[in-house]
């Protein structure tokens, strides 16, 4: 099984498991998947500052982890689901190149547990494809499903954005 299909499959198992599984939600809604929950727990030892909002099927899960990296998901979506991951970086973590950088925070957060292993998977399949991420942003994975990788300077700091959606 190529990298691809092997994210595109963790992927979609990881919206499962994000997502809670109340099926006179889905009805009332006319939308085939629940809302959105949080994908981090907030018992994980090295995440602070944990918030989790949801607005009808939009949700913002921030939070901070032990090396001091900042994230915010966003996640959106009925029959079209997306994903965005934004890390606020401080300088001296991050790397010029946006695939490598990406990588080393999706490899960092695979680390921390059992639950969080896909984001290794994603890694995975993200360096895999790093000759096309060098030529554009957005790259497919499988047909319908996108990946795209931005990285936005701001003096000393950097965001990272990766964000994962079907169109």
């Amino acid at each position: 099984m190529n990298q691809a299909k092997l994210f595109l499959i963790l992927w979609v198992l990881l919206l499962c498991v994000g997502c809670a599984n109340n099926s006179s939600e889905k009805q009332k809604n006319d939308c085939p998947i629940p809302p959105p929950e949080a994908i981090f727990k907030k018992e994980v030892a090295t995440i602070s500052d944990h918030i989790f909002k949801l607005n009808g099927r939009n949700s913002e899960e921030s939070l901070t982890f032990a090396d001091s990296t900042k994230v915010t998901i966003y996640q959106s979506g009925c029959d079209k689901i997306t994903q965005e991951y934004r890390f606020d970086l401080p300088a001296s973590m991050s790397n010029p190149n946006k695939v490598l950088l990406a990588v080393n925070r999706l490899n960092y957060m695979a680390q921390l547990g059992p639950d969080y292993m896909t984001f290794g998977a994603w890694s995975s399949a993200i360096e895999g494809l790093q000759d096309q991420f060098m030529m554009e942003n957005t790259v497919m994975v499988e047909p319908g499903f996108y990946v795209s990788l931005d990285k936005l300077e701001s003096g000393d700091r950097s965001t990272l954005i990766i964000k994962l959606f079907q169109k």
